[in-house]
């Protein structure tokens, strides 16, 4: 509302307007109504009374209970409750200024306590001394706002989990009600519907257990990284290889994060961890192929569809060194990328999930009896590929709200820390090495922005969960055209044409709302990767080594690249490779505290689906990024002064010739002009991998 005139306002409503407290408040109630009643019992009582034997009879079962009331007044509840819940257990504390506005209630019965003056003076000593002994219930009949609140507020030290409170007067929204409200907001509390009388105006709510957030692992915390290297042992360390899909490096590290990740800022304490690792491409499979070739998918040609074999011997290597090979990746129509890779692993050894199964339904299971059911002969090999951050992956319930995150994708990363805590408890740092990176980075929306409304996401909007249930409009909208024919050569539905239609239509208006309301950077969260740009968000990964051959910590600022983990593998385990033919090299002397002049990172956009090469190319240095067309060096051409300009927002491509022409000759030297395609997926698989692809989101 600051964009309103306020003197304007105070001049047209001088005074408070009830009418409208009301109707907002109502909007809250009816809200609660519709998401906390479902268990909620209508009850039509002839009184009080009855209204309170209800719930002693068919909720408290009689059962001990410390009854605390607040607003005796004359004393008719207090007198009654003693009667109805006759366990002996139970104990009644009643609070109240009573004499001289009141008579104190003559109630026989030792149970009963009376807490004489304004509760505002009286409740706060009171509870110092108060110990709770059995079920509490609370009942407030004081019918204002502020005397309700606060009265919530001090008793929530002691409103434990299932804890029951009453209230008389609830159906007058601008007083117990909105307390209510403001009380389960400000103190992050739960609750749900039990009963209500008189159309609301009596309501009884049960307070849910309080949402207790995960903790950083035990065995993680008492884990000390100062131990011998992994060289001067005899005995070789497993490994784990946890490689988790589109995670970029800010919301791993740093202060543009709002995920709740208490188990990753531990480990980060505890490891060695580059905050510059650059991917080699902002695809999956093109990045992976460098991680596991050592070379940039300009040299291997590893894509969705082609080259696949070449990444096995990565773990050919390993396994003739003597490691036993595990692992747990994705798999489905367009993941043919793991089916080839998993041939070099023993059946019984690797775990192929569909790619839609994640840590939230059943993935994690799997990893932990793999760990502790397995025979896993050391040493061991075991690759982790984790699908849960994928932007078409929703949120599990229990992680779905702001503590875990601003936004979708930080309340996934969330998730994972959750389970990274369990798998720490049963891995052994001092003979496991641990190796934690992704694939490539991703661009993700600000938690303001709606995906429905954003043009260049519609494809994967809410806007496919809008289903319409009346069956002549579904009969009409999913009638087909014949003559109008889908990528895969089926009919258009009618529906579809016209969605595609209104799309068309309201676009240009949807673009020219962006760049109005929103800054280049934030605009940027609405990109998708593969197409003619390559900024920080989709290919600035997280790197990091821990455990077994890792004898200090450190936040390392040296840019990395992806073409240098193997190297660096190959070192720590002892296994020899051909340095000839890789482009990366090992990070140990860098590990070791050794400078290393610095080496450009190539970077590529990943193909389409229909091609064997991505569209843009470029180098990536501590300093700056260049990149442009693949095809056409004066095409799409970006330079960006990385010091001075982290957010990649000021393109000075053509003011900086000389320095283009430098960068140019970087990548000229780096590049090879076509990668030699060996082999390639059937023309079947490619057509069941194009339909699981754009379901990711890929085009």
């Amino acid at each position: 509302m600051g964009f309103l005139n306020k003197d304007l306002l105070s001049k047209i409503f001088p005074n408070h307007v009830n009418l409208f407290e009301q109707a907002n408040n109502n909007v809250i109630f009816q809200n609660y109504i519709k998401t906390k009643s479902q268990s909620c019992n209508p009850l039509k009582t002839k009184n009080k009374s009855d209204y309170f034997k209800f719930i002693n009879e068919q909720i408290i079962k009689n059962e001990a209970i410390d009854y605390l009331e607040f607003g005796v007044y004359e004393g008719g509840t207090i007198i009654d409750w003693p009667k109805i819940n006759t366990n002996k257990n139970s104990r009644f504390f009643a609070f109240d200024k009573f004499p001289p506005k009141y008579p104190t209630p003559e109630i026989d019965d030792d149970r009963v306590h009376f807490v004489k003056g304004l509760f505002q003076e009286t409740l706060h000593n009171f509870l110092k001394d108060f110990k709770v002994n059995s079920k509490l219930v609370i009942f407030i009949n004081l019918n204002k706002k502020f005397d309700t609140l606060f009265c919530l507020s001090e008793l929530d030290k002691i409103l434990n989990e299932k804890c029951i409170i009453m209230f008389d007067q609830f159906g007058n929204l601008q007083h117990e009600f909105i307390a209510f409200h403001n009380y389960v907001k400000s103190f992050r509390r739960d609750f749900q519907f039990i009963c209500q009388a008189e159309n609301w105006r009596k309501c009884t709510i049960e307070l849910l257990p309080r949402k207790k957030l995960h903790t950083p692992s035990k065995k993680l915390e008492s884990y000390d990284p100062e131990i011998k290297k992994l060289n001067n042992n005899k005995k070789k360390a497993n490994v784990v290889f946890l490689l988790i899909d589109d995670l970029r490096l800010d919301k791993f590290y740093g202060k543009n994060r709002s995920c709740y990740t208490p188990n990753i800022d531990l480990l980060l304490k505890k490891s060695i961890f580059f905050n510059s690792a650059i991917s080699s491409a902002d695809g999956t499979f093109a990045s992976m192929g460098s991680i596991f070739t050592s070379q940039y998918p300009s040299s291997t040609g590893i894509s969705w569809a082609n080259n696949h074999s070449k990444a096995r011997k990565f773990f050919e290597n390993i396994r003739l060194t003597g490691y036993e090979l595990h692992s747990t990746f994705p798999t489905g129509p367009g993941y043919y990328f793991f089916d080839t890779i998993s041939q070099s692993f023993k059946k019984e050894n690797c775990d192929i999930v569909d790619w839609k199964k994640g840590l939230s339904n059943g993935l994690d299971k799997i990893i932990h009896e793999h760990l502790i059911t397995k025979k896993m002969t050391s040493p061991w090999f075991y690759y982790i590929h984790l699908m849960d951050l994928h932007l078409q992956r929703s949120v599990p319930s229990k992680f779905n709200s702001k503590e875990y995150g601003r936004t979708p994708y930080e309340r996934k990363l969330s998730l994972i820390d959750s389970w990274l805590g369990k798998f720490f408890e049963i891995i052994d740092l001092d003979n496991t090495l641990l190796i934690v990176t992704s694939d490539h980075g991703e661009y993700t929306l600000d938690d303001k922005l709606r995906p429905d409304f954003i043009p260049i996401l519609q494809e994967n909007s809410k806007i496919k969960k809008n289903k319409i249930s009346h069956s002549f409009l579904n009969s009409i909208i999913n009638a087909t055209i014949p003559s109008y024919l889908d990528e895969w050569g089926r009919p258009r539905t009618i529906g579809q044409v016209g969605l595609k239609i209104l799309r068309t239509i309201i676009a240009p208006y949807r673009k020219q709302k962006f760049r109005q309301t929103l800054d280049k950077y934030q605009i940027r969260g609405t990109y998708k990767r593969g197409k003619n740009y390559l900024y920080d968000e989709a290919i600035r990964v997280p790197l990091l080594f821990t455990g077994a051959g890792i004898e200090h910590t450190e936040i390392i600022n040296d840019l990395v690249r992806h073409v240098d983990i193997f190297p660096t593998l190959a070192d720590l385990m002892n296994i020899p490779i051909n340095k000839k033919n890789i482009d990366g090299r090992s990070l140990v002397n860098i590990i070791d505290g050794k400078h290393e002049t610095e080496i450009p990172a190539i970077i590529e956009s990943m193909p389409l689906l229909e091609e064997p090469v991505g569209d843009v190319i470029g180098v990536r240095t501590t300093n700056y990024k260049y990149f442009r067309s693949r095809s056409n060096p004066e095409l799409d051409v970006a330079l960006f002064d990385l010091k001075n300009d982290p957010k990649e927002i000021n393109n000075l491509a053509s003011s900086q010739s000389e320095l283009v022409r430098e960068m140019e000759s970087i990548l000229n030297k780096n590049l090879k002009s076509a990668p030699v395609i060996k082999e390639k997926i059937t023309d079947l698989k490619k057509a069941q991998a194009l339909k699981t692809l754009k379901e990711m989101g890929y085009d």
